[in-house]
């Protein structure tokens, strides 16, 4: 099933269980990413305001089918640092880090077969 054929179903009352692999995933997360106002660039979505830079970033486990979501904030000012979106700047921990809460593990874990729905809003 391909995720043009899985959102059009997104709608419909027959929700699918199912396991995604990692390109479905990755294109998923990017889309409702972008569509709550992230810009994608070197890799991650990125949220900029005049008080800091939020970077989150999809991290692929090594031990198992399933990612983390690192969280990093930059704040504008802290430390007398002005921050700009920038390749650098994802290598850096950020003021804030932090990674996603265990009420997501089930979204991020591809092998765990659960309804697109239900994925998506999570």
């Amino acid at each position: 099933m391909t995720l043009n054929t899985m959102s059009a179903n997104l709608g419909c009352m027959n929700l699918i269980k199912m396991k995604m692999d990692n390109a479905e995933f990755v294109k998923l997360y990017c889309k409702i990413g972008l569509l709550n106002g992230f810009t994608k660039a070197f890799g991650c979505l990125w949220k900029e305001s005049n008080e800091c830079i939020v970077m989150l970033e999809l991290q692929k486990s090594n031990y198992g089918n399933y990612y983390e979501l690192n969280v990093k904030i930059f704040v504008h000012g802290a430390f007398g640092d002005i921050h700009r979106k920038s390749k650098d700047l994802k290598k850096d921990v950020g003021h804030v880090f932090t990674r996603s809460p265990s009420i997501y593990g089930e979204a991020l874990d591809l092998d765990t077969p659960i309804d697109l729905e239900i994925r998506t809003q999570k």
